[in-house]
């Protein structure tokens, strides 16, 4: 019995299985966390796009066409040249005169509610603003995990309603006449 239990001890077998067994996993999870971490930085990139481009058709001046509201136009403009999946039902975009003597505004930005039955669209001033004006825009973008529930996923706070927030903003002044 006790050539036995010796000879299992020191036996070798299958001990490269349980390194594996150990070691795969958290391998698996740091792979995982990088390509969700690609994606994520990707989408952010596209939303930074499409919002410099969207307001910079806002600096020169470009007006929305006839019976097309100005926040409906530039959500279009940025998801036309963002190229996100879904952009148009998970994007809000919030414009508004910058204060020449203030900072970025340090209030939370809006974003969809998901959860909503009707959603109350806060953007009821939205106003690209006169020439020569500074104008401060910021776009709130709901994306889906690609991963949930492991690595880097774990870590990014949630919107209520579900899903990422991703927050893009800038200043630009308009063109003057």
């Amino acid at each position: 019995m006790r050539n036995a239990i010796r000879y299992f001890l020191r036996d070798e077998h299958g001990s490269a299985s349980i390194e594996f067994a150990i070691v795969f996993p958290a391998v698996m999870v740091l792979f995982l966390s990088v390509v969700e971490i690609g994606y994520l930085a990707t989408r952010y990139v596209l939303l930074e796009r499409g919002l410099d481009m969207a307001s910079r058709d806002l600096r020169l001046g470009r007006e929305p066409p006839p019976g097309v509201d100005a926040h409906t136009y530039i959500k279009d403009r940025i998801c036309q040249f963002s190229t996100l999946g879904g952009c148009e039902d998970n994007l809000l975009v919030e414009l508004r005169e910058f204060d020449a003597d203030a900072d970025f505004p340090q209030n939370q930005p809006t974003c969809i509610n998901r959860n909503a039955e009707v959603q109350v669209d806060p953007l009821d001033n939205f106003i690209p603003g006169a020439a020569g004006e500074i104008m401060f825009i910021r776009a709130c973008f709901l994306t889906a995990p690609l991963i949930p529930g492991l690595g880097f996923g774990l870590s990014m706070p949630l919107a209520e309603s579900g899903g990422y927030q991703m927050v893009a903003f800038t200043a630009f002044m308009n063109e003057p006449n």
